[in-house]
């Protein structure tokens, strides 16, 4: 559908205006290069990494020292670049087309996560420290808005007509939803009551609040499944109406949810009972429970959707699960302490670009086989990954 649309939208725009055409038609091939790309952000050489996965070739573009990138995103439209600097506490607009810091935008605190609108128009990323939302207008480089009142702002969906975002609050039991058009807060939708985590177990749970890592949207947008580490459940909200309609309770410290690719099901990997979840995405009831490993940082899967692919940052290892059977379906050991951090998906070609942080390499899945190969020479610390269309675009 959503290419149909942009079909319908190019061929009215080359009947009405030629400039027009010569623009759309410009922005398609900006995007079309820009998804060729499996964007590496280095944490240790403060620096990321346009990697083209046709031409096997590094293009590494510089940031600022001690800059410690966290998190990256392409603007849909293939103009620029989106960068999260925790360690210096700066947003990075950088032009895909010169491969060069366009701009550089003060933050709150260590900024993390963000999101960016359809239409290319916004990026929303958060400062944790700072409780502070920042809406950066993408197409003048400048602050569109503060927006304040989050308790460590973390996770960022928006649905697919740009109209609201729903940001996680990791500091809290709640999910926030902004209005794109006004860059206003309409709702604070909390997942429970604030004191029932202390009642369970005092001595976990009045030190720090475990909230909601993310909000995680199904394709269509009409749900939004939100995670909290503290209650063990996954809320189910309802995005006509901003209520939660359902609750599921999946075990110990869960932490985000994550959508297959058809649409079926949602995944939650529950680390403190070392187990992936598996939700029906329409009925929301937990259907099948398989082990998995210690803190587990991410789920890709196949093209079709037909198998899951589970990091274990402890464990060293990528856990396969078949999600036509619902079974186990093997593991990948990559040796002690070759450390794994998150992976993205080329859905094109089939196969999962893995974070290995420790030995500075990528881990290249083949969905096909589960063969293996390794990029090297990608950056230090490879932290996370990306790939522009992706279904999954995740960070720690």
């Amino acid at each position: 559908m959503e290419t149909t649309m942009k079909s319908l939208l190019l061929g009215a725009l080359l009947a009405s205006s030629p400039l027009a055409a010569h623009n759309m038609a410009e922005m398609g091939d900006l995007a079309k290069k820009a998804s060729s790309y499996c964007l590496i952000i280095n944490r240790d050489s403060g620096d990321v990494n346009l990697y083209d996965i046709a031409a096997q070739k590094n293009n590494r573009i510089f940031l600022d020292k001690f800059s410690a990138p966290h998190m990256g995103m392409i603007t849909p439209d293939g103009r620029t670049l989106v960068v999260s600097g925790s360690g210096n506490n700066t947003i990075y607009l950088v032009d895909m087309q010169s491969m060069k810091v366009r701009a550089r935008i003060k933050a709150f605190g260590e900024p993390e996560h963000m999101d960016i609108t359809p239409d290319s128009k916004y990026v929303f990323c958060g400062s944790m420290e700072g409780g502070v939302v920042q809406a950066i207008d993408l197409t003048t480089y400048q602050v569109a808005k503060n927006i304040e009142g989050f308790h460590e702002p973390h996770g960022y969906s928006t649905l697919p007509d740009g109209s609201k975002i729903y940001i996680s609050n990791i500091g809290a039991h709640e999910v926030t939803v902004v209005d794109v058009k006004r860059l206003e807060v309409l709702k604070r939708i909390s997942v429970g009551a604030p004191s029932e985590p202390s009642t369970l177990n005092p001595n976990q749970y009045l030190g720090a609040i475990n909230g909601i890592v993310n909000p995680t949207l199904t394709l269509d947008g009409k749900l939004c499944y939100a995670a909290d580490g503290d209650f063990g459940t996954v809320t189910v909200i309802d995005t006509s109406t901003d209520k939660v309609i359902d609750t599921i309770p999946v075990g110990v410290n869960p932490w985000r949810a994550y959508a297959s690719p058809d649409g079926k099901y949602i995944l939650v990997p529950v680390s403190g009972d070392e187990k992936i979840a598996v939700i029906d995405a329409k009925t929301h009831k937990l259907v099948s429970e398989m082990p998995a490993g210690a803190n587990m940082t991410g789920v890709n899967y196949s093209a079709d959707g037909k198998k899951a692919y589970v990091i274990s940052h402890d464990d060293d290892t990528e856990f396969i699960y078949d999600l036509v059977g619902m079974k186990p379906a093997g593991k990948l050991f990559f040796g002690e302490n070759k450390v794994l951090e998150t992976a993205t998906t080329d859905e094109a070609a089939n196969k999962i670009y893995l974070c290995s942080s420790t030995d500075d390499t990528i881990i290249v899945i083949d969905c096909k086989d589960d063969s293996t190969t390794r990029l090297a020479g990608v950056g230090n610390f490879p932290w996370g990954s990306h790939i522009m269309g992706s279904n999954d675009n995740y960070c720690h």
